[in-house]
């Protein structure tokens, strides 16, 4: 009895820790993207008082000389515009600058956290349905939050994948108690909120349903919304306002916006060329069509690991962006509660390839993770803002490195390890291996510093700019 009260006292200095650094650092960081989003959301009520919702995507919408475009479905700026309405009211009523204001910027972010915890929700409920016991259920949820790529993803870069993700997790869970209306009601939903979760709704469709008219059916019905939005709110792009550049990310199109442009990893056969995604992703959604299992919807394993699959050939056979990975997150975890017997070794193929994966993205991606987006926060009262040497992962480096390669040997290496260990991954929990494995550690329990090792970790992974701030401007 003792033991128990000590180990659970332990557990909650580590988790409570964990909780309070990690949502310092969420109000630490203020990235682009949901700057972006902040100001479509808050001007939506402006546009719609005027009477041009149906032209929303053709507005200007302008931050100093910097104007930005709208690329997501409409649905997204309804939940934008409904969470910031506060804002709008603020910016009315009193002459705040609500974009260059720490407290009001919070508000904005605080989004992510709203949906956080409903996502606590979805996700309990699908690992209900998968039979995973009680205790085994909060190690799951904890785990989805101390992984590096909810660290990543959401913590630093303020993204807003969760919001799919939670309404995934509510379709898987009538997946897997047959409701197949509600499952595909969900998913059609899910589709207006970033398309990704339909990476996840094809192949568990095809799981299930053999009938090619079916099939065909079942996929328009999930896309009606999409259609709806599409013709009631048609894409559109605005003149550049005189004196204004559009922002980085509004510098293409985002008529008929596709899903994925310039993502696809290439090699060479016969005459031509390799689309490796293409590849993967055919052999995979024909596999689902042509694996045949009555009550397919009651073998969680083979149900979460093609969530799996799904996502593991999207990361590793083409490109993505950095925050995106949290997208596979909750079927990686479902699998390791799933497959106890090889806890110890999944946990630590996880963590490392986790890991090793946002090492690659910050010698890539090097303006995600930069003091920058620091800026904004209520730590330039401590720290002015200013411009420094070190204001990224590899200008620090190349402060004391001079080689050329050094981004190039760095991504390489942590793109090699990443791809090596979710290989083994993919291997060690394929659902119908008929023998164990010879493991180690296999069938014990997870040993107390594990978990506390893979949360310290994701912290290191997210005080990475904080740390660059103080360095380079402090």
């Amino acid at each position: 009895m003792g033991n128990t009260k000590n180990k659970v006292q332990r557990n909650n200095i580590w988790i409570y820790g964990y909780a309070f650094i990690a949502v310092a650092l969420f109000y630490s960081y203020f990235y682009a993207d949901f700057y972006e989003t902040g100001l479509e959301g808050v001007r939506f009520w402006d546009i719609l008082f005027a009477g041009n919702i149906r032209q929303f995507y053709k507005q200007i919408f302008l931050i100093g000389n910097m104007q930005y475009v709208p690329l997501y479905d409409f649905p997204m700026y309804i939940i934008f515009a409904i969470w910031n309405l506060p804002l709008w009211i603020v910016e009315k009523i009193t002459s705040i600058d609500i974009f260059h204001s720490s407290l009001c910027l919070m508000w904005m972010k605080s989004l992510m956290l709203f949906f956080s915890f409903l996502f606590i929700k979805t996700f309990r409920s699908m690992l209900e349905e998968l039979g995973i016991g009680e205790d085994d259920r909060k190690t799951g949820i904890l785990m989805f939050f101390t992984s590096g790529f909810y660290v990543s993803g959401l913590v630093v870069l303020s993204q807003y994948d969760i919001i799919s993700l939670t309404l995934t997790m509510l379709g898987l869970t009538y997946y897997l108690r047959n409701d197949e209306k509600k499952f595909i009601i969900v998913f059609a939903l899910v589709a207006p909120f970033k398309y990704f979760g339909l990476l996840v709704f094809v192949p568990l469709l095809l799981l299930k349903e053999k009938r090619i008219s079916r099939i065909l059916l079942k996929m328009i019905l999930v896309m009606i919304p999409c259609l709806f939005f599409w013709i009631v709110f048609p894409y559109g792009r605005p003149e550049l306002v005189d004196g204004c550049v559009f922002s980085p990310s509004s510098s293409g199109t985002n008529v008929a916006k596709p899903v994925y442009m310039d993502l696809f990893d290439r090699g060479n056969i016969a005459f031509g060329i390799l689309f490796l995604f293409i590849f993967g992703e055919i052999a995979f959604l024909f596999w689902c069509y042509m694996h045949e299992e009555k009550e397919v919807w009651k073998n969680g394993k083979l149900v979460m690991y093609c969530g799996f699959i799904a996502y593991f050939i999207q990361f590793t056979l083409a490109y993505s962006h950095p925050y995106w990975q949290l997208l596979m997150v909750p079927y990686v975890v479902a699998l390791i509660l799933l497959n106890k017997k090889y806890q110890y070794i999944n946990i630590m193929l996880e963590t490392l390839m986790t890991a090793a994966f946002i090492f690659a993205q910050m010698f890539y991606f090097t303006w995600c993770f930069k003091a920058e987006i620091v800026s904004l926060s209520l730590w330039k009262h401590v720290v002015t803002p200013g411009s420094g040497s070190g204001d990224s992962v590899v200008t620090l480096l190349r402060n004391y490195i001079a080689d050329a390669r050094l981004q190039n040997y760095a991504v390489g290496i942590g793109l090699s390890v990443y791809t090596a260990l979710v290989l083994i991954f993919a291997i060690l929990n394929w659902p119908f291996w008929k023998k164990d494995f010879a493991i180690t550690k296999k069938g014990e329990d997870i040993p107390f510093w594990l978990l506390p090792l893979r949360a310290g970790i994701s912290l290191i992974i997210g005080v990475v700019p904080l740390v660059l701030y103080f360095y380079s401007w402090g």
